[in-house]
């Protein structure tokens, strides 16, 4: 849900904030927080099988979301109009991003 809302808001640039009610919007993020609290208070996170691997599917889903909207936001037109060395610094900053993300799926 969240990452509709923040497509609505950056590609559509439509407030889908407005239209529901505050109790639908904050519902489920508190439930999540208090179910992630009182799991925590009888065992430890990390002994749950696969819940590093949600930390990493999160984070994935985030950069594709940034990749998306940066080419979105980004014009295009014949070549790259900034230099080559900031380039090559954006691309091995998500080269990192995606790689950290994916080994800690495959943990």
């Amino acid at each position: 849900m969240t990452l509709l809302v923040a497509f609505m808001v950056f590609f559509n640039r439509q407030n889908p904030l407005t239209d529901v009610d505050l109790v639908l919007m904050l519902g489920p993020i508190a439930a999540m927080i208090a179910c992630l609290t009182m799991m925590r208070r009888h065992t430890r996170l990390n002994a749950i099988p696969g819940f590093d691997n949600l930390a990493g599917i999160a984070l994935l889903g985030l950069l594709a979301f940034v990749c998306i909207l940066l080419i979105a936001k980004t014009r295009i037109i014949v070549g790259f109009f900034g230099s080559l060395p900031a380039l090559l610094v954006l691309f091995l900053l998500l080269y990192a991003g995606f790689h950290y993300a994916l080994r800690m799926i495959r943990r």
